[in-house]
């Protein structure tokens, strides 16, 4: 072998080591931001879940709290925006024309599955956001077998065109 193939093999073999280590430089650096982003989701969605809990917790306890219509009359607005339309009965100016109790116990039964249902809505784009980050455009060794076919065909050419 004539010392200009040595030296264009050589050269080709540095070319190759130098795209493989840019590979794989690149690999490791979209894991790393990857596992970061995977995280700082993790933080996001344990807050979320924590939230939620404690907003059903709270309105649990206030449905568990509420046993006469005045106290149900009363907690209304913290489950409902809806207006309750009380109507005093004409006997009894005290009574109203509503049944409150299931009706509050109704409403609250709503507010806590949208509530979580809010939670998991939360949670599932954080989920969809870790997902995104472990997506890649193929892995270390994919590229660095691309890499070495087109430098192959390449070269095939060159020593082709140079006969």
């Amino acid at each position: 072998m004539t010392t200009v193939i040595k030296s264009y093999i050589a050269a080709a073999v540095l070319v190759l080591l130098g795209l493989g280590g840019y590979s794989a430089l690149q690999e490791h650096d979209k894991r790393i931001r990857a596992e970061m982003a995977i995280k700082a989701s993790e933080v996001k969605v344990t807050a979320i879940k924590k939230n939620t809990d404690a907003k059903v917790n709270a309105i649990k306890k206030k449905a568990a709290t509420v046993k006469t219509t005045t106290e149900a009359i009363a907690a209304m607005p913290d489950v409902s925006t809806l207006p309750l339309n009380v109507r005093p009965l004409p006997d009894l100016p005290t009574a109203v024309a509503v049944e409150a109790v299931p009706l509050y116990q109704e409403l609250a039964a709503c507010r806590i599955t949208e509530t979580k249902l809010q939670g998991c809505e939360a949670t599932a784009a954080e989920k969809d956001t870790q997902i995104t980050a472990l997506k890649s455009k193929g892995s270390f060794w994919k590229r660095v077998t691309r890499t070495a076919e087109v430098l192959a065909v390449g070269a095939a050419i060159g020593y082709v065109a140079h006969r």
